[in-house]
């Protein structure tokens, strides 16, 4: 600062002494104020320059120090959010894991129930064709021993152990039975010049369900007079009005 007051005087004073010419006293002022800014000069190089240099570089070891923390905060920082990111990456992609493992487990589930379903309608339908092959295999014992029966003991007779083989079954299929065979005989009566009411297909279904597959009905139909004939040997007028063909 003393440098930079002392400098104009200087010049000012270099100008004067071209056009000036200065007393003893005058002198004596300005060597005074020479030596005193050579002592001011000395002063600044030997004390101030030193500190200067030594704040600079304190100041400049400060702000390297400061940018340095700061690098390491944005690289601590861009390191936890590397992390975070990271972390909810692995959480998508478990959610996703475990979802997917969700769907898998309810396909298996669905398809096992499916399995299960299957297998057990297959056991049931094995069990029910089972059931009606035992039943029709019943049956046909039942009509051979009919036959046998009825050669035995005669039509009346053979009508009598029927009802009774009858009556041994549930009040159900008991009733239903016998009303079956009201409304076949029935019909008989009333209209007996109608060939068609006198002949019975005994393959069929609906008949089966209803009257062939009940005990003592096939004996009691032949005791009553019907007969086992094969399609052939029917009229074939009768066949055509029955809807069935010869072949």
């Amino acid at each position: 600062e003393g440098c930079d007051t002392l400098m104009p005087l200087l010049s000012k004073a270099h100008e004067l002494e071209s056009v000036a010419t200065y007393g003893a006293k005058m002198v004596e002022k300005v060597l005074d104020l020479l030596q005193r800014f050579d002592v001011a000069s000395s002063h600044l190089e030997s004390e101030f320059a030193p500190k200067l240099v030594d704040a600079v570089a304190a100041a400049s070891a400060a702000d390297e120090a400061r940018r340095t923390e700061e690098a390491r905060v944005a690289a601590e920082a861009a390191a936890e959010a590397q992390r975070k990111a990271a972390e909810e990456d692995k959480k998508a992609v478990a959610g996703l894991l475990a979802e997917n493992e969700q769907r898998l487990q309810e396909q298996r589930a669905k398809q096992e129930a499916e399995e299960r379903q299957r297998l057990e309608e297959e056991e049931k339908r094995r069990q029910a064709e089972a059931a009606l092959q035992a039943e029709e295999d019943a049956l046909i014992r039942a009509e051979q021993e009919g036959e046998m029966r009825l050669a035995e003991i005669g039509p009346d007779p053979a009508c009598g152990e029927a009802l009774a083989a009858m009556l041994a079954a549930p009040v159900g299929p008991y009733r239903a039975a016998v009303e079956g065979l009201h409304g076949m005989l029935g019909g008989i009566a009333a209209e007996p010049e109608d060939v068609r009411l006198r002949v019975v297909r005994v393959a069929n279904e609906g008949f089966q369900q209803q009257l062939g597959r009940r005990p003592g009905v096939w004996l009691f139909l032949r005791g009553v007079g019907f007969e086992v004939c094969s399609r052939e040997s029917l009229p074939s007028g009768l066949l055509a009005s029955l809807g069935l063909s010869s072949g």
